[in-house]
Parts: structure tokens; C-alpha cells; sequence
């Protein structure tokens, strides 16, 4: 009995492994990240920046820039605390790369003065 559990338990394991050999590779290569240059237009001044391809816009403007306006908060999407305006339109920074801001106008909560008056009043 022995003899034919461990049997079945070698041929699970010869099959595994010709099962991941087959069809999962032996190493998943990353892809590099390159840094390349773009411009911004943010709140009206120029910025030409050396970036890497994975950064965030809202990691851009906050820990590059300094604007420490754009919040991230949930870092997923979700909550809209790191709403910018890009070309008139509002977008979720944290989930935009800041390479497909190129060229383009950002505009965020420091862009208005009189808002952040409004909103830091008490109700």
C-alpha cells in the first residue's frame, strides 16, 4: 500500500513539473524602466523633467514639483483626492502616468487661490 501511494504521489510530481517546464517560463523578465524627458505646462509655468516611465503624475507633481495640493490617498482610483485638471478635462493622477501628460496643461488645486480660501473656511 505504501509502495502504491508513494507511486502515485512521484507521478504527480514528474507530471508538475513537465506541467511548468511546458508552460510557465523558468524566468519572468522585467521590463527596464527608461527615463525620458517630457514637458508640463502645470498651473500656467513650463517644467521640462527628467522622468521615469513608471512615475505617476501625482508622484511628479507631489514629490517632484512640490505641489502638495494633489493627495494620494488610495492610490488606486478610488477616492479622488488626487483629481487634476488635464486640458480641461479632470483626471485621476495617481493612476496616470505622467508620460501621457506630455506636453499638455496640468492644472491643480494651487492653480486657485480663491478656492482653497472657499474650501478652508469654516462651515
Amino acid at each position: 500500500m505504501q509502495y502504491y501511494l508513494f507511486y502515485i504521489l512521484m507521478m504527480i510530481s514528474i507530471l508538475c513539473k513537465k506541467g511548468r517546464n511546458l508552460y510557465m517560463p523558468q524566468q519572468i523578465k522585467k521590463s527596464p524602466v527608461i527615463g525620458c524627458e517630457i514637458r508640463l505646462v502645470v498651473n500656467g509655468d513650463e517644467y521640462k523633467l527628467r522622468i521615469q516611465s513608471d512615475w505617476t503624475l501625482q508622484y511628479v507633481l507631489h514629490d517632484k514639483l512640490g505641489l502638495t495640493g494633489t493627495k494620494a490617498l488610495c492610490s488606486e482610483g478610488a477616492c479622488g483626492a488626487c483629481t487634476v485638471i488635464v486640458n480641461g478635462r479632470p483626471i485621476l493622477s495617481c493612476v496616470t502616468l505622467a508620460i501621457e501628460c506630455d506636453s499638455r496643461n496640468v492644472e491643480t488645486i494651487e492653480a486657485s487661490p480663491g478656492l482653497i480660501t472657499l474650501l478652508s473656511k469654516p462651515t
